[in-house]
């Protein structure tokens, strides 16, 4: 695994279905569009797993050294503002 990590962090869904259809095919996509080799992985930032606590743990076991978050979201609200940097800001 690459030294960099990206991880997509998306809301979740409490109808579930096709979360994680629809998002690994995103990761597939990014994947595919970077020049370089990348970690690539996805989170859920609630109702649904992988959580964004189990991603930064599994690509640091994987030995990344630097782990860029990306909000995958449709609109800047209460969860970019305040609830991502607060998660982010707990996990060191």
């Amino acid at each position: 695994m690459s030294r960099i990590s990206i991880i997509i962090l998306a809301h979740g869904s409490r109808r579930g279905g096709h979360v994680d259809e629809i998002m690994d095919g995103l990761v597939y996509r990014v994947r595919r569009q970077v020049p370089i080799k990348l970690g690539v992985r996805w989170a859920a930032m609630q109702f649904n797993t992988p959580t964004l606590e189990e991603e930064v743990a599994a690509a640091v076991a994987e030995g990344a050294r630097k782990i860029l978050i990306i909000p995958y979201f449709l609109f800047e609200g209460v969860h970019l503002a305040e609830d991502i940097p607060e998660m982010m800001g707990k996990l060191g």
